[in-house]
């Protein structure tokens, strides 16, 4: 399997987008959303894919999602209190906290690997007629639809997620 796939390009090119990282990161960490899905589901617009379905709890990029790289990061995060505690250690826990964050970001790296040699099982081509905006609203709104409790969709807000779509819109326009 290549993980240096279209898909990994666009995450490291859309990743570095001015306000695209704390807003992936605030979805991520109040509400328990995949960034690598965010990245996926917006990429599939700009190769104008409609998603359809999304990787199942039992697929492997789910179980790779859960086993691996959710305990590295939850790992990663306890090192960085031990570091803010711990002054006396703080340069083995920096070497340390650099080692998992590398380890966290090559099991990104395969996530989308594997969501990129998926992505055919998981969308259609657009419907939508080369519309942009139809598209990422149509493939955001299936995302969260699917993977936040009714109770969350309105405590991620309209405000947030318009503000998502709007940041992923202004991306994707200016790579066109």
């Amino acid at each position: 399997m290549n993980i240096d796939n279209q898909l990994w390009l666009f995450a490291n090119q859309y990743y570095r987008y001015p306000g695209v990282a704390q807003q992936l990161l605030a979805l991520q960490n109040n509400h328990d959303l995949s960034v690598n899905l965010h990245i996926y589901v917006v990429w599939l617009v700009s190769i104008e894919r409609k998603i359809v379905t999304l990787p199942s709890a039992n697929c492997n990029v789910s179980a790779w999602q859960s086993e691996v790289t959710a305990p590295l990061r939850k790992i990663r995060q306890l090192v960085k209190q031990q570091k803010t505690a711990n002054s006396s250690l703080e340069a083995t826990l920096t070497l340390c906290y650099q080692q998992l964050l590398d380890a966290e970001l090559a099991a990104e790296k395969f996530e989308l690997g594997l969501l990129y040699h998926q992505h055919s099982e998981h969308s259609q081509g657009n419907a939508a007629g080369g519309n942009l905006q139809q598209l990422l609203d149509y493939n955001l709104e299936f995302y969260w639809r699917n993977n936040l409790p009714v109770a969350e969709l309105s405590a991620v807000g309209k405000a947030a997620q318009e503000s998502f779509k709007k940041i992923a819109l202004k991306f994707l326009s200016d790579k066109t």
